[in-house]
């Protein structure tokens, strides 16, 4: 899904890792074609719809959090009743506001952000429920993360680790993530901070159908590759591992990944060699709707509400 600087402290890294492993093999396994992944419910297409994202991102705004993905994706957008409902799922409200518009409500940060499809939407957090102590709101621009609202702890100095919590300097302050929300904890090295498993390491590896990313001889990210992306395996090929589709759908082999096109009313993609459809004609008067960008050809859904 679409992703934006205030909020995706910790998640964007594992996201990108994922992302960038999830390649099409070029070998030459025999066995059945990986199945193509209707969209069930729709679902895609409604985030595609609401959000303005292409197929690829509607796909992955269902994976698990840590992962880029929003929390609760599936049963939240199967209930959502309009476009409203959808941004609500992702924790957006539709209000339109630029960067200059951010703000401390009290105790509220209301951030306001352009996501990847130019739509500007309005991001709120209250501070005093933050578990892991940001606690404080306050608008600062800072070299890295940009102008912002966003909660806080105490000043910050430097990147470090607070037992299990990741500490991230933003604007001189505090901005605390715990790494036991994912079952890890919090790694120094070379200067950062960051959350991995107690498992070391020495280099990325399979473990059967598990992917195992390794960073700074930890284990950083560890996920079964067909519970992310069904119908792939995890194959490593002379040290390149990723997870792919032994034998791609019909119609991605040689496909870029992430690219994506129409066909009728349906959006197609192909992921790691796994053709997936964002199903724009069962929204009401959905159509679905290319256009060509950086190259590579991009496909949404357009749509009427309700649902």
């Amino acid at each position: 899904m679409d992703t934006q600087a205030a909020s995706s402290l910790g998640r964007a890294p594992a996201r990108a890792a994922l992302l960038a492993l999830a390649a099409i093999s070029a070998c030459d396994v025999a066995g059945p074609p990986a199945p193509a992944l209707a969209d069930v419910g729709a679902l895609r297409a409604k985030v595609s719809a609401c959000l303005g994202v292409d197929a690829p991102a509607a796909f992955t705004f269902f994976w698990p959090e840590h992962l880029g993905g929003a929390a609760g994706a599936g049963a939240c957008v199967s209930g959502a009743r309009d476009c409203t409902d959808v941004l609500a799922c992702a924790g957006y409200s539709g209000a339109r506001c630029k960067a200059a518009d951010d703000r401390c409500e009290g105790d509220t940060a209301v951030a306001c952000l352009t996501l990847t499809s130019g739509l500007e939407v309005e991001l709120r957090r209250d501070c005093p429920g933050d578990p892991t102590g940001n606690n404080v709101c306050s608008v600062a621009d800072d070299l890295k993360y940009g102008r912002g609202a966003f909660c806080h702890a105490a000043s910050c100095a430097a990147e470090h680790c607070d037992g299990s919590v990741v500490v991230r300097c933003r604007g001189g302050f505090e901005v605390r993530s715990d790494c036991r929300a994912e079952g890890k904890t919090c790694i120094e090295a070379d200067g950062q901070a960051f959350c991995a498993l107690d498992a070391s390491c020495e280099a990325d590896r399979c473990v059967g159908d598990t992917i195992e990313i390794c960073g700074s001889g930890r284990i950083t990210l560890r996920e079964r590759c067909d519970e992310v992306i069904p119908g792939t395996t995890c194959t490593d090929q002379m040290g390149r591992v990723e997870c792919s589709a032994p034998v791609p759908s019909p119609g991605c082999l040689g496909e870029s990944d992430f690219a994506s096109w129409c066909d009728g009313g349906l959006a197609f993609t192909c992921i790691a060699g796994v053709r997936a459809e964002v199903d724009c004609a069962a929204l009401p008067g959905g159509a679905c709707q290319a256009r060509l960008e950086d190259g590579r050809s991009r496909a949404s859904c357009t749509a009427a509400e309700p649902f």
